[in-house]
């Protein structure tokens, strides 16, 4: 799917626009982990994104030094869309890091509301470490 495609179903989904961020299903949610310019974020604890997570996801962990800092900003700024999930719904810790990223310009934020138990509910892959 295309991503102007996207962007208009996006646009269709849009909530409150005081919001810092959308709230998007997992079939919209499907189509944005094919693209290659989104960046999707596990917002669990990093113990539970160690043991599972949803393939090509990041955990969310703060960086620790000035250069990590810097890494991880330029690889958020080569991203049109950001998706940020939880275990299911939408928590503080992913409204405050909207708020975070709306800050620096991000404009196409999302929150995957059905989160990794909808995600493994569905059979979908994840990746395990052991």
């Amino acid at each position: 799917m295309g991503e102007q495609k996207i962007t208009v179903l996006f646009a269709s989904k849009a909530g409150d626009p005081s919001e810092t961020a959308q709230q998007i299903d997992l079939g919209l949610f499907l189509q944005l982990l094919h693209q290659d310019n989104a960046e999707i974020i596990d917002m669990r604890r990093s113990l539970d994104y160690k043991r599972s997570h949803i393939s090509k996801s990041s955990g969310f962990q703060l960086p620790r030094t000035a250069a990590e800092e810097s890494r991880y900003n330029e690889r958020l700024d080569t991203m049109k869309y950001i998706v940020l999930y939880a275990n299911a719904g939408v928590n503080e810790q992913m409204h405050e890091y909207a708020k975070t990223l709306s800050g620096r310009g991000k404009k196409d934020v999302f929150f995957y509301t059905g989160g990794f138990l909808e995600w493994t509910a569905a059979g979908l892959p994840v990746e395990k470490n052991d």
